[in-house]
């Protein structure tokens, strides 16, 4: 059975105290993640590599006009006069153009064009600033306190120190920085906001399209969510310990008429188009619940055949047996002096055509309460029946002693006396069944959160823990082999099952807690009520 399969899988195991559960994300979220990461480093990448073209471009100009000032074909060539402005480049040179003249590693000429044209001489921090930067004759970059970037380009000249004497030195010529830094900084921030605008324009452009992408798959969703609410276990009801009882066919079968036509749910035809991946997910969905539906209606109509003919069969079973005990009785009676093994065997028809009548009344019983059968209802007292019930478990089993604690006043039900006391007597016989001889037996009958409790329990060795979660089933004996306790009596496996099924048709629960030296039983049924809103 489906259920009883996913039932024996273990639970997962909790996390361990003080473990933060991981946020898990969905679908939607992952691919709108991945696209907000894709286009972020596309604009990254397309963003800086524009800035460093352009900025490499602008380098590039600013190294045109060093190489153009060093080279001017008016000026003598190789040669420099620290008394006039020729070393700072061109007459036209803008503002913030410099030149240094070095000879011997000591600047003897600096000076700064500022804004009005006017040469400025350098302070030695800023000629210290240069001077580290001299080593190659190509332009490089460097930073001059105060005056910022300077892109600068030095070549080897001669220095006139006197009208007369030329020296060995070199020539530095510089451009600012500033101009070309503004224009990277502006265009920095316009690919920033332009980067922004359209990510922002994707992302909303994308949540939308991803959300309508999706939408067929949600309707899928919906559609498995609906089912996986629905109860897909056996008609007859479940108590709390797993073990298939039958409180009310009737109603199990009007459930599962409602499950049925809830399996009939598909996934709407425009979402199981298989030329698409959530399609085929849709149609594999309708399979399977067709699948699920099909079977589910071979197994009730398959259930209803086996009531039919365990019910049928066992009507059918009641007149024979009746008419071999009655022959048996008959021979024996009128059969005079019979040999012994002869009248031996006539005893065990009779004794074994009582126990098959009986195995056949069970059958009965359980196979109408399956069908929806009502039990008749009546106000029961249940200490009278119980009473009752204990002594003439002590009169069938001496052997075993046997205790009554209960309320002199009556605690009342409303039921069906004959089942309800078939219940007690099949409890007690159980003890006495399985127990060896000595065992005490208690019986207790109470009030409990306005409900009658009924508990039998014995000293025992217990019920084994591998029919114990199956003890209520038919046909389940504690004794594995099958094999008759001595005397010739066996159990049938029915009566347990008989209890539970009982039970549950009034409305109440069994349940079992057993183990080495203590084993009980417990009934609990809802009291009349009557006598639920008076004290007992």
């Amino acid at each position: 059975m489906a259920t009883a399969a996913l039932a024996d899988i273990p639970p997962r195991p909790p996390l361990p105290a003080g473990t933060k559960k991981r946020r898990v994300l969905t679908l939607r979220q992952r691919i709108l993640l991945i696209v907000i990461a894709g286009i972020a480093l596309a604009s990254t990448l397309i963003g800086g590599a524009a800035v460093l073209t352009v900025g490499n471009l602008l380098e590039n100009r600013v190294d045109e006009q060093l190489q153009h000032l060093v080279q001017r074909p008016d000026r003598n060539p190789g040669v420099a006069d620290p008394q006039n402005q020729s070393f700072l480049g061109d007459p036209g040179t803008g503002p913030g153009a410099l030149g240094v003249l070095v000879v011997d590693g000591v600047a003897v000429r600096s000076a700064a064009l500022s804004a009005d044209a006017v040469p400025e001489p350098l302070d030695d921090a800023q000629n210290r600033a240069i001077l580290a930067a001299l080593g190659k004759n190509e332009p490089v970059t460097v930073n001059i306190p105060g005056l910022g970037n300077y892109r600068i380009l030095a070549r080897d000249v001669q220095v006139l120190v006197s009208q007369t004497t030329l020296r060995p030195g070199v020539s530095v010529v510089g451009l600012p920085m500033a101009a070309t830094e503004l224009t990277l900084s502006q265009l920095t921030r316009a690919i920033l906001a332009l980067a922004g605008a359209v990510l922002l324009l994707t992302v909303g452009a994308a949540y939308l399209v991803i959300r309508l992408a999706l939408r067929p798959l949600d309707r899928v969703a919906a559609t498995a969510a609906e089912v996986s609410r629905l109860s897909l276990g056996t008609p007859m009801d479940e108590d709390s310990d797993g073990t298939e009882t039958s409180e009310s066919a009737r109603r199990a079968e009007q459930a599962e008429d409602r499950t049925e036509a809830a399996l009939r749910v598909r996934v709407p035809e425009k979402d199981a188009d298989e030329r698409t991946e959530v399609g085929r997910v849709g149609a594999s969905l309708n399979r399977m619940l067709g699948h699920v539906e099909e079977s589910l209606r071979v197994r009730r109509a398959g259930e209803v055949k086996l009531r039919r003919f365990v019910s049928d069969a066992s009507h059918e079973l009641r007149t024979p047996l009746a008419s071999i005990r009655g022959y048996s009785e008959l021979a024996r009676r009128i059969g005079g002096d019979l040999p012994e093994d002869i009248a031996y065997s006539l005893e065990r028809i009779g004794s074994e055509s009582i126990r098959m009548t009986g195995i056949v009344e069970d059958l009965l019983l359980l196979a109408r309460l399956d069908e929806g059968r009502e039990l008749t209802q009546r106000p029961v007292d249940l200490t009278d029946i119980v009473f009752h019930a204990v002594n003439d478990a002590r009169a069938a089993g001496p052997e075993h002693p046997l205790d009554f604690e209960g309320p002199n006043t009556p605690i009342r039900v409303l039921g069906d006396a004959p089942r309800i006391q078939q219940v007690i007597v099949n409890l007690l016989a159980n003890a006495r069944v399985h127990t060896p001889a000595g065992t005490h037996i208690g019986a207790r009958l109470a009030v409990v959160d306005g409900e009658a409790v009924i508990e039998v329990r014995d000293d025992g060795p217990g019920v084994s823990e591998k029919v114990r979660d199956h003890v209520f089933e038919r046909f389940v004996r504690g004794d594995e082999s099958r094999t008759r306790t001595a005397g010739g009596s066996g159990t049938s496996g029915l009566g347990l099952s008989i209890v539970a099924a009982v039970v549950q048709a009034h409305g109440g629960r069994v349940a079992l807690d057993s183990e080495p030296g203590n084993t009980v039983f417990t009934i609990t049924l809802p009291l009349l009520e009557e006598d639920a809103e008076r004290p007992i």
